[in-house]
């Protein structure tokens, strides 16, 4: 059985991400100290996401340091974020059926 917190915590997750997404297309600015914090702490709590994305930016040589990111580089990861909960959810679905 799953921990009922873990999905406590991606609720969580997902409505503060959404929040600073839906806020910079809406007014085109962000908190960048908050939404560098949201994406560092999702990258503790989501080891494999981490390894799998920094393998990816190892390949396209653009490991740059988020703090040195524009706004709409911020935004993508937070989205990539997001897409990797949702594929994750997609998965862990998919294998209970089996």
């Amino acid at each position: 059985m799953q921990n009922p917190f873990s999905e406590i915590d991606k609720s969580k997750t997902i409505e503060e991400h959404s929040n600073i997404i839906c806020t910079y297309y809406k007014f085109g600015t962000i908190d960048r100290e908050d939404a560098i914090r949201k994406f560092r702490l999702f990258n503790e709590k989501h080891s494999d996401y981490c390894a799998a994305s920094t393998t990816v930016f190892r390949a396209n040589n653009s490991l740059d340091s988020i703090k040195n990111c524009s706004n709409e580089a911020i935004i993508e990861n937070l989205k990539l974020q997001l897409a990797f909960l949702a594929g994750e959810d997609y998965v862990n679905n998919l294998l209970k059926n089996l």
